[in-house]
């Protein structure tokens, strides 16, 4: 026989009637072992929740020491991770709706429970409450990735006026955050960059799509510089466009290497005499190349990165909004809904935890690694460009393969760069 599920409950109620009927109500609950832990004060239940945790709280807002919103209002301050389901004996709309807005999970009149409605509000209680926390620490992560990125990126609303940006454009621009946010372009640039940009971000607002340009920028002293730019459309749950998103990053020193080697090519082609001593400036600007097209490389991955994560956020935001609206269905839809948040969150984790790997500078570190593991973190590494060129992927990979003695990070970067260069 199955063991029955236990959950921890918190009573705040001072009416022993009232508190020996949702006892009962629990007691009478299917499959579900609730622990309850009867207080009559709202100073007994915050000293007793320090040194004793409940799964959830279920506390009317008429208390011999607290009355009314208040009542809530310091038992989620002093006990704000605990879901709350607010008790009332009055059918207050507009209590209902402030308590919820202030963090209670639900509100419901005593004289309309029963086992059945009683249980199921503390389940769904429990698990939008994780659910919240679950977004919360998403949105965290997202803002500390995009903080921390080597790229400048910026968002801007309908109307062509920023509504975000990070520190390294804040840096860029000479400005702190609070005198970007609600400006143009036109605030910033010379009139005939404003006009580009702002032309640029009509173009993805109207068709929807992602555009790739490299464009002429001012550095902070006023110099031209070059920059590879990536916008986006930013889309609300339902599909419609928001505003853009922006990421650029400066390849102003790859480009003037490209019109060295172009150079030293010429001077090739004219003279034989001054082969050696353009040779030797080719390699230099080989190298050069090499490590400015892996920037570039870790660019174009990060704006995939930032791409795919605002997905996994838009669904987890969508299963919570399904919960609220859906709390007359059955346990399967909910279920269902947060297998699809779980999913989503786990994904975007690790594309992101593998571009930070990727992008590291380090020494090399040869150990025994799997290959086959090694190809296929590097295909979902790519796996934003393959989607957005429509590029249908099948892997072949032989099995049983020794480990191999070799530094993960560099052979991974080796497959990335296979894999972008077919593309």
């Amino acid at each position: 026989m199955e063991q029955a599920t236990s959950i921890k409950v918190l009573l705040l109620e001072d009416n022993p009637g009232d508190a020996e009927l949702l006892k009962g109500f629990l007691a009478e609950a299917p499959s579900i072992s609730y622990e309850v832990g009867w207080f009559q004060t709202l100073a007994e239940a915050l000293a007793q929740i320090e040194s004793n945790p409940s799964d959830v709280a279920l506390i009317d807002l008429s208390l011999p020491d607290s009355l009314g919103l208040e009542t809530f209002r310091q038992f989620h301050s002093g006990a704000p991770r605990v879901p709350t389901i607010v008790l009332s004996g009055l059918d207050d709309e507009t209590t209902a709706i402030t308590a919820v807005r202030e963090g209670a999970q639900d509100y419901l009149v005593k004289g309309r429970l029963d086992s059945y409605l009683l249980s199921r509000a503390i389940a769904y209680a429990i698990e939008r409450k994780r659910g919240e926390e679950r977004l919360v620490s998403s949105e965290a992560f997202y803002h500390s990735l995009v903080e921390n990125l080597p790229q400048n990126i910026f968002r801007k609303d309908l109307d062509e006026r920023f509504t975000f940006a990070n520190q390294r454009f804040c840096a860029l621009l000479g400005r702190p955050l609070d005198q970007i946010i609600g400006r143009t372009d036109f605030d910033f640039y010379p009139p005939e960059l404003a006009r580009k940009y702002q032309e640029d971000d009509r173009t993805v607002l109207r068709t929807g799509q992602i555009l790739e340009t490299v464009e002429e920028n001012v550095g902070p002293t006023g110099e031209k510089i070059y920059v590879n730019v990536v916008k986006t459309p930013v889309f609300d749950p339902q599909g419609r466009i928001l505003g853009t998103q922006c990421i650029f990053w400066d390849i102003t020193e790859r480009k003037r290497w490209e019109e060295r080697l172009q150079q030293a090519n010429a001077e090739l082609a004219r003279s034989e005499s001054a082969l050696r001593k353009s040779h030797e400036e080719l390699k230099a600007a080989q190298l050069q190349l090499i490590q400015a097209e892996k920037m570039e490389s870790i660019g174009t991955l990060a704006a995939g990165v930032a791409h795919e994560v605002k997905n996994p956020l838009a669904i987890l935001m969508m299963g919570i909004n399904f919960l609220t609206r859906k709390l007359g269905g059955g346990d399967e839809s909910v279920n269902s809904v947060l297998k699809e948040m779980r999913e989503a969150i786990a994904r975007a984790d690790a594309i992101t935890r593998g571009l930070l790997e990727f992008s590291a500078k380090r020494q090399l570190e040869a150990a025994a690694h799997d290959l086959n593991d090694i190809v296929a973190q590097s295909l979902q590494l790519v796996r934003h460009e393959l989607k957005e060129k429509r590029i249908e992927l099948t892997t072949e990979l032989a099995a049983g393969l020794p480990p191999a003695l070799l530094d993960k990070t560099s052979l991974q970067q080796v497959f990335v760069n296979l894999f972008m260069n077919a593309i």
